[in-house]
């Protein structure tokens, strides 16, 4: 029995559930936002499903292709930070994958349909009701992920710099003499008040040599050692709350993919 696939159909629901995968994927592993690249991903995503089934790819070739195209979708969505990064967040969007497409084929077996793509009108209907359900799970998540983003202003030598850093309740770092928590920030905005660091930190000036301190991380990058300094003060400003704490500044050119899309990163501690 013939069956007929409507390819418009299929590419939508393709799309729609790509999009909300990798929506979801930057949740949980603090992508990058941007819709653009989500959408242009997504598009993908739902050419290659789209081609996959007009070419009849099953079995063994369909795993593998799909592998592959996974993998640039989240490329194409998050960039490139480092392998271990590439392949966390190819597993996580599989996952996902699997957890939403069971969820469809369960809505879909409710209302008696094999493929949500074989007919354009009832099926269409099972396919909003799944969207709509799905979009209800992202709602849910997004909301237990809920990014938390503070004001963080530092001072040195007279000379002050603010920036928005995320709080993360993974970031555990220290400095091993004090104890102090660290606050990580890129480059881009702690050259504003101590550019020797960002750009020369073999010759500190004398009125850094006793600031300076550094700090050993460990991540899914690796180990290693982050140049920081003792700020003369630091003030978190959450919910128009200003409050002054004790804190390092660690400088890290690893740039915002690792930090959420933000250009620093901040110990739930100091909150």
């Amino acid at each position: 029995m013939e069956q007929i696939l409507y390819a418009d159909i299929l590419f939508m629901i393709n799309f729609s559930m790509d999009f909300i995968t990798l929506y979801l994927t930057s949740r949980l592993t603090s992508g990058p936002p941007s819709g653009y690249r989500t959408a242009l991903s997504a598009a993908s995503g739902g050419i290659y499903a789209t081609l996959a089934t007009a070419l009849g790819i099953y079995g063994t070739a369909s795993v593998l292709t799909a592998g592959i195209v996974s993998a640039v979708m989240v490329l194409i969505a998050f960039g490139y930070g480092s392998g271990t990064m590439l392949l966390r967040r190819t597993a996580v969007f599989w996952g996902l994958a699997m957890l939403l497409g069971g969820a469809m084929s369960a809505i879909c077996s409710l209302g008696n349909n094999d493929f949500p793509g074989n007919s354009p009108s009832g099926e269409t209907t099972v396919l909003f009701a799944g969207t709509t359900l799905c979009l209800l799970f992202v709602k849910a998540i997004a909301h237990f992920k809920k990014r938390k983003v503070v004001s963080v202003k530092v001072t040195l030598s007279g000379k002050s710099t603010v920036f928005e850093a995320l709080c993360d309740s993974g970031n555990l770092i220290s400095d091993p003499l004090s104890g102090t928590s660290v606050i990580i920030a890129d480059s881009s905005v702690v050259k504003q008040i101590a550019p020797e660091l960002c750009t020369s930190p073999s010759s500190i000036p004398d009125y850094l040599s006793t600031k300076i301190r550094m700090i050993p991380v460990t991540g899914v990058g690796g180990g290693g050692l982050l140049t920081g300094f003792v700020p003369d003060l630091v003030s978190v400003t959450d919910n128009k709350k200003e409050k002054k704490c004790s804190a390092i500044i660690a400088i890290s050119d690893i740039g915002k993919t690792f930090f959420g899309g933000y250009p620093a990163n901040i110990p739930m501690s100091l909150l």
